[in-house]
């Protein structure tokens, strides 16, 4: 992607309107304000791809709407999606995090996983995205440090190791697609370096590979050969500690 690239996609996206878009949409534009954030509160010359303070401006709003939305959202994987998509705004994008911003999304995340585990009988067809979303949304809910009988943590390790025990020698899911495949060691890597306690190199590493090796295109799998497990780590850039 080129400067030049980026100077013309940008009006189109400070022109968006949350109001008029689909919670899909919401979710998208969420990642696109995070990376516009970044890239002129670090990384571009002053003023060349916008401003902090217009950015802020439109994910002060952005935020606002995700929130009132994700509360009637029925679909239990976008709506773990629009969550998540809350954390990285409010702690992304400002330092110190809104106190405000941050207890919003503890009450979205605490409700959204007590719905999940809640659900008694089979789950719907995309059950196994709600998982991996519900699952990212507890991390961020559990961070930095649960304490050890802490339900959502059980929850959140309880997944983890079903996952762990579900893969093959050759580090795949049968019966799973790939896209879940790659939510799942998106998740697993980013616990680790959330949880190092709950991390399971090994397990995250075999199915790494696996996928990789076979080939898959989407932007998780590209990402893979870079996939490190490094012993420095417990924190995370996209989350922040959350107070009810």
């Amino acid at each position: 992607m080129t400067p030049n690239y980026l100077k013309k996609m940008l009006p189109l996206l400070l022109d968006a309107d949350p109001a008029q878009a689909t919670n899909v949409r919401l979710v998208s534009l969420a990642r696109a304000f995070v990376a516009g954030y970044e890239l002129v509160s670090s990384v571009a010359p002053a003023g060349e791809f916008g401003t902090e303070e217009t950015f802020r401006n439109r994910i002060d709003s952005l935020f606002w709407v995700l929130s009132e939305r994700s509360e009637h959202e029925p679909d239990t994987a976008i709506r773990s999606r629009m969550v998540h998509a809350m954390y990285s705004l409010a702690c992304k994008t400002v330092f110190p995090a809104d106190l405000r911003k941050k207890n919003c999304c503890y009450r979205a995340a605490d409700a959204l996983v007590r719905d999940f585990m809640g659900v008694v009988g089979a789950r719907p067809e995309n059950g196994l995205f709600q998982q991996t979303g519900v699952c990212m949304c507890a991390a961020d809910l559990l961070y930095p440090a649960p304490a050890a009988d802490d339900e959502y943590l059980l929850f959140l390790k309880r997944q983890l190791a079903g996952w762990t025990s579900a893969l093959d020698a050759d580090g795949c899911w049968p019966g799973v697609s790939s896209e879940v495949a790659l939510e799942r060691i998106g998740v697993m890597n980013r616990v680790a370096w959330m949880f190092p306690d709950l991390g399971n190199d090994t397990a995250t590493r075999r199915a790494a590979g696996y996928y990789r090796r076979c080939g898959c295109t989407r932007s998780h799998c590209r990402a893979m050969p870079s996939l490190s497990i490094n012993p420095q780590r417990g924190g995370s850039p996209g989350s922040c500690t959350i107070t009810a």
